[in-house]
């Protein structure tokens, strides 16, 4: 597993099942080594994640669990300086994770529901419930006040007000699957892509003033 940061400077690789390193992408030089997984954490899940700023990684590792019907993971936010874990969380249901615009916020989704966590912290900022169970792909505004995700079907993506847990909108896709989603920085525009190989760019703005035009109110 492997993940580059936004500003595509650094790559965080997952080597093997046990070796976690960060290279500046340009330069080839190693900038961090966070270390050797502890044995009893057999098989890390694959699943890694640079902050924007590309002072933290967030990484989930499988548990070695005797029971193969659970698929327990333990998510840790480690410092990309110090390789010091800063933030630990065991899930029982793990389906994807994705830091805010300016990683200040992370969001975890398990089972059928998101929380959102300071990851320098671990405190909970929220926990919103999934409109169908599992979460394929998510997306955060800059400062992690606007969440979207797709929900396990695959045709529909929410819309959420992180401060408040209130689904502002939801959006249902008719002749194919979606696959990825993304809002921008400014919660202006919200992308869907569907496996057609199609993007849908919503104006969410002006969504908000349609809805307002026929006597229909976005509950923030």
């Amino acid at each position: 597993g492997y993940t580059v940061s936004p500003d595509g400077k650094l790559i965080a690789v997952l080597e093997g099942f046990h070796i976690q390193k960060v290279w500046g992408f340009d330069s080839s030089i190693e900038i961090a080594d966070l270390g050797q997984i502890p044995k009893e954490l057999q098989y890390p899940y694959r699943l890694v994640r640079l902050s924007p700023d590309g002072t933290k990684v967030v990484r989930a590792i499988e548990l070695n669990d005797p029971d193969p019907k659970r698929r327990d993971h333990r998510i840790e936010v480690v410092s990309v300086q110090s390789g010091r874990v800063t933030f630990t969380h065991l899930s029982t249901e793990l389906h994807a994770f994705e830091f805010s615009g300016d990683g200040g916020r992370l969001a975890i989704a398990e089972g059928d529901r998101i929380m959102i966590v300071r990851p320098d912290s671990g405190e909970e900022i929220t926990t919103v419930n999934v409109l169908q169970s599992g979460v394929t792909d998510m997306s955060l505004d800059q400062y992690g006040e606007i969440l979207c995700a797709v929900s396990a079907d695959q045709q529909l993506v929410t819309l959420w007000n992180v401060g408040t847990s209130n689904v502002l909108a939801t959006f249902k896709t008719v002749h194919a699957d979606v696959v990825r989603v993304a809002i921008s920085p400014t919660a202006r525009w919200l992308a869907i892509a569907t496996s057609d190989g199609n993007v849908q760019v919503w104006d969410l703005a002006g969504a908000q003033q349609e809805l307002q035009n026929v006597g229909l109110e976005w509950q923030e």
